[in-house]
């Protein structure tokens, strides 16, 4: 699931992001972004890629809650990726991501506790391995408790947990004592991991879909979760172990002027995520973020 750094834009529905905006802009714990998640694309005038014309409607496309979706063929997996990224200098750098997923009970429910890790590269002393640790209802795909790194550190961590209407965070820095605790009103269930949520949807060539409500960002930052996605088609995908897969080819964009943007090939068992492209439009020109090295069932069946 993931591609290097993954922006998130905090929009809504104008009544829900006053509100939550007046509650948290000014608050020490706005850096981790839990506030209702949608893109907002970037756009001045008519400034448009004319192949991203199509993506000029989004705040209209129809949006998908959590209910509406029911996740496809889960069995516990496993699965690693490769990712490859630039650091702050340019630099490019190359480590994996592994995702475990497993049955557990919560509070009654059946759910998935969905454990993954990007490992970093002891080679280089600026990458760092951080582990998220998510729960989330089996039936919809909601997050329940979320356990990982803060933005922009590997070594202090946050804890989020969502019940009916409230969602509680603590954030923890380990070097010292220093412990934040925050409160807020929600507006009913959040996704948890949207690439399969939308891998699980009945697709078809030209399909524009909308996640709401979203909740969680580090998650998604690591996994590279999309909440706005144009379905542009079905395509042959073969993963680093040389095995093919025929996969639904989901695009993403933030900046609507740029010739740049990321393709999600997806199918609707694990390990749903196959990896993700870069796209260059004016130049034809792919790159690998990240692509599925190889997977494994963990259930013995």
């Amino acid at each position: 699931m993931a591609a290097g750094p993954t922006r998130h834009f905090p929009e809504t529905h104008p009544a829900s992001r006053r509100k939550i905006l007046k509650r948290f802009v000014n608050a020490p714990l706005y850096g981790l972004v839990l506030v209702l998640l949608h893109p907002m694309m970037a756009c001045h005038g008519q400034d448009v890629h004319p192949q991203k014309t199509h993506y000029q409607d989004a705040p209209s496309w129809p949006s998908t809650q959590p209910g509406e979706v029911t996740l496809q063929n889960f069995r516990p997996f496993r699965a690693v990726y490769q990712r490859t990224y630039t650091n702050g200098s340019g630099q490019a750098r190359t480590d994996r991501v592994i995702i475990t997923a497993e049955h557990i009970g919560w509070e009654g429910h059946e759910a998935i506790a969905l454990t993954l890790t990007d490992t970093g590269d002891p080679a280089f002393e600026d990458t760092n391995a951080r582990t998220l640790i998510m729960y989330v209802k089996q039936e919809d795909l909601s997050v329940l408790l979320e356990i990982g790194p803060t933005p922009g550190t590997a070594k202090d961590y946050y804890l989020a947990r969502q019940m009916t209407d409230t969602l509680t965070l603590n954030q923890v820095t380990t070097a010292t004592d220093a412990h934040q605790f925050r409160a807020m009103g929600i507006e009913g269930p959040g996704f948890g991991p949207g690439t399969w949520v939308i891998a699980s949807m009945p697709l078809h060539t030209g399909q524009k879909i909308q996640l709401a409500q979203v909740y969680s960002p580090r998650a998604n930052a690591l996994t590279g979760f999309t909440t706005l996605g144009y379905v542009a088609g079905q395509e042959p995908y073969t993963d680093l172990s040389g095995n093919t897969y025929t996969a639904w080819m989901v695009e993403h964009t933030s900046n609507l002027a740029s010739p740049v943007l990321a393709r999600r090939p997806l199918i609707d068992r694990p390990p749903y995520l196959l990896g993700t492209e870069i796209l260059n439009l004016d130049t034809g020109d792919k790159r690998d973020a990240m692509r599925l090295i190889s997977w494994a069932y963990l259930d013995g069946e």
